[in-house]
C-alpha cells in the first residue's frame, strides 16, 4: 500500500497538540508529537486569534505534511445512536434526510447551519422470538457540529495558513485504537482518554464505537502524587457512570476490562483506579505515540494516541466522521438543473459548431481580403508612379512633336514673291505658339489621348513698283490655302507687310479626307493634286520635271 504522511491538530480549551504521522497499510509511525498549553492571552472562542498563535508556532517546528486533520474534542458535538426503518425502498438519500430530521430534533440551533454526519453500525442481530418478516432497523451514530463552532474550524484553519482535509473527533480516533483489544477480548471493552481540559470516554464493543460520553475534568496543573489520586477518583466515579449508563440500554452485556490511552504515571493511576471501580482489569494501552511525545509530558501520549487513531480510520478503510465533507442528499433540483446544462450545452454545441466554423471561415476570408487590399494597394501605387511617369514621358514627347520647317516656309514665300526690281523684301520674321492638352477618359488617365496644337506666324514686309503687285502677291498667298493672311497695318504708297498664319509645320497642304472604300489609285492622285496646288518646293517641282522627261524620252 501507498505511505501517507498526515498532521493530527488537536485543539480543546486548554492545550494544543501536533502529531505527524506515517501510515503505511497497518504499520503507524509517529514522526513527532508537540503539545503546548494555551496562553490565557489568545481567545480560545476567536477562532483567527488561535489560528494566528497556532501558525506561529508551526513555522518553529517546520512545515506540515500536505493531508492535515483537525480533531475535536466530544463537548463540541452532539451524538447520538438512531435505529431508523430500513428495507429495499429506503435509499441512501432518505437516509440521509432521515439522519439530518432526527438530529435536527437534538440541536437548540437551526439545522441548516449545522454539519450533520453519520456512521452506518452492523446490523443488530434478530431475536429468536421475533415474528417472521418483522423489519429490521439500520443503526447509525450520528453527530452534529453547530454551524458556530463550523465557522471557529474554518477561521482557524484560514489564520493558521493550513488546509484541511477532515474535521474529525477525538473520541473516534481513540475507539479506532481499541478497535482490536474489543475483538481480542471478545465484548466490551471501556477506553479513557484524558485530555487537557476534560476526560473522554468510549465503550468500544466488537471493534464498533458504542457510547462516547465526555466530563470536564482538567489534567492537574503539577504531578504531585495527591493530585494525581484525586484526578484519578473523580475519572473512576465518571467511568463507573458512564458503563451503567450504556448498561442500561444495553442488558446484561459485561465490560470485558477498563483500557486508558496514554503512557506515565498519571495513566497508570487511571487506569489502576477505574479498574478498581468498575471490579475490572485496568491497563495502559501504551501506542505508537508514547516514544515520540514522553518529552512532552502528560497528557499529550493520550492525545496524540486518539489523533493517530483518525490517522488510521483513513488507512483502514473504517466508516468515519468528516465534518467538513459530510454525507449529504443527492440534490434533484442539481440534476435537474444539470440535465438542463447538459441540453443547453448540446444546443449550443449544435447550433453554435455551425457558427464558429462559419465565424472562422469568415475571419479566414477578412484575413485574406486584408492582404489582398493591402496588395492592390501597393500595386496601385505603383501604377499611379507608373502613369505619372508615363504622362510626363507622353508631355515631353508631344512637345518634341512640335516642328516647324523654316526653311521649307521661306522657300515657299520667296517662290511666291516676284523678283526684283518688281518687288524687294526688306525682312522675314517667324514664330510658332503651340500648346499641348490632354483629355482623359471618364475622368481616368488611362485610355485617355494627348493633343497637341501650333500655329506658326510669319511677317513678311518689302516695297514694290506698282501698287497692283502688292494686291496680287497678297492675293496669291490667300490663295494657297496653306497661310491666312492679315495686314498688321494699312498699305501705303510702294511699302507692304502682311502677317501669315499656318497651322502646318511645312508649307504643303494636308491631303482632303477620302472614303476608305476608294482605291490607293485615287489616294495618290489626290495626293499629287495637293502637292501640285501647295506649289510645292524648288526640288519637288524639279523631281517632277525629271520624272516627265525621263517618260517622254522612253
Amino acid at each position: 500500500m501507498n505511505k501517507r504522511e498526515a498532521a493530527i491538530i488537536d485543539v480543546d480549551r486548554l492545550r494544543l497538540t501536533v502529531t505527524v504521522v506515517s501510515v503505511d497499510g497497518g504499520r503507524t509511525v509517529v514522526r513527532s508529537c508537540r503539545s503546548l498549553r494555551r496562553p490565557a492571552e489568545v481567545d480560545v472562542l476567536d477562532g483567527a486569534a488561535m489560528g494566528g498563535w497556532i501558525r506561529d508556532k508551526l513555522r518553529e517546528n517546520g512545515e506540515l505534511p500536505a493531508r492535515v486533520l483537525l480533531s475535536l474534542p466530544r463537548g463540541d458535538v452532539v451524538i447520538k445512536r438512531l435505529t431508523l426503518p430500513a428495507g429495499e425502498g429506503v435509499s441512501s438519500s432518505d437516509l440521509v434526510g432521515a439522519v439530518r430530521l432526527q438530529m435536527g430534533r437534538q440541536l437548540s440551533v437551526p439545522v441548516e447551519a449545522s454539519a450533520i454526519d453519520y456512521v452506518p453500525m452492523p446490523p443488530e442481530p434478530v431475536a429468536p422470538d421475533a415474528a417472521a418478516g418483522s423489519a429490521v432497523g439500520l443503526t447509525v451514530t450520528a453527530a452534529a457540529l453547530p454551524g458556530d463552532r463550523m465557522d471557529w474550524c474554518r477561521s482557524l484553519a484560514r489564520a493558521a495558513g493550513i488546509k484541511l482535509a477532515r474535521v474529525g473527533l477525538r473520541c473516534f480516533g481513540a475507539a479506532c485504537v481499541l478497535a482490536d483489544e474489543s475483538l481480542r477480548r471478545d465484548g466490551a471493552v471501556l477506553g479513557v482518554i484524558p485530555a487537557g481540559a476534560s476526560v473522554e470516554f468510549v465503550i468500544v464493543e466488537a471493534g464498533q464505537l458504542m457510547l462516547a460520553r465526555a466530563v470536564d475534568i482538567p489534567w492537574p496543573s503539577s504531578d504531585e502524587p495527591t493530585e494525581l489520586e484525586a484526578y484519578a477518583d473523580k475519572v473512576a466515579v465518571e467511568a463507573k457512570r458512564t458503563w451503567m449508563s450504556h448498561r442500561a440500554g444495553r442488558g446484561e452485556i459485561e465490560a470485558q476490562a477498563v483500557l486508558v490511552l496514554g503512557a506515565g504515571p498519571g495513566a497508570e493511576k487511571l487506569a489502576e483506579r477505574c479498574g478498581s471501580a468498575m471490579e475490572r482489569p485496568g491497563a495502559v494501552i501504551a501506542s505508537a505515540a508514547a516514544a515520540a511525545s514522553k518529552d512532552q509530558g502528560e497528557p499529550a501520549p493520550s492525545i496524540a494516541a486518539a489523533g493517530i487513531g483518525l490517522a488510521m480510520e483513513d488507512a483502514q478503510g473504517r466508516p468515519s466522521l468528516d465534518f467538513l465533507h459530510p454525507r449529504r442528499a443527492p440534490d434533484r433540483a442539481a440534476q435537474r438543473r444539470q440535465r438542463m446544462l447538459l441540453g443547453a450545452l448540446a444546443g449550443i454545441v449544435g447550433l453554435g459548431t455551425p457558427i464558429v466554423f462559419a465565424k472562422l471561415e469568415i475571419s479566414a476570408l477578412d484575413d485574406t481580403l486584408t492582404r489582398q487590399r493591402q496588395l492592390s494597394s501597393s500595386k496601385q501605387s505603383e501604377l499611379n508612379e507608373m502613369w505619372a511617369e508615363h504622362a510626363r514621358l507622353r508631355h515631353m514627347e508631344q512637345w518634341a512633336g512640335i516642328k516647324v520647317d523654316w526653311l521649307a516656309h521661306v522657300g515657299a514665300l520667296s517662290e511666291q514673291v516676284p523678283a526684283p526690281p518688281e518687288a524687294l523684301i526688306d525682312g522675314v520674321g517667324g514664330r510658332v505658339n503651340a500648346q499641348v492638352d490632354f483629355t482623359g477618359k471618364s475622368g481616368q488617365y488611362a485610355g485617355g489621348v494627348w493633343s497637341s496644337a501650333q500655329t506658326a506666324s510669319f511677317s513678311l514686309a518689302g516695297r514694290v513698283k506698282q501698287r497692283e503687285t502688292a494686291a496680287s502677291l497678297r492675293g496669291r498667298l490667300a490663295a494657297g490655302e496653306i497661310y491666312s493672311v492679315e495686314s498688321p497695318s494699312p498699305d501705303t504708297g510702294d511699302r507692304f507687310s502682311f502677317e501669315l498664319f499656318t497651322p502646318l509645320s511645312k508649307p504643303v497642304r494636308p491631303p482632303p479626307k477620302t472614303d476608305a472604300k476608294k482605291g490607293d489609285k485615287t489616294g495618290d492622285k489626290t495626293a499629287d493634286k495637293a502637292v501640285e496646288a501647295a506649289g510645292g518646293s524648288a526640288a519637288s517641282k524639279d523631281a517632277k520635271t525629271d520624272t516627265t522627261k525621263k517618260g517622254g524620252g522612253a
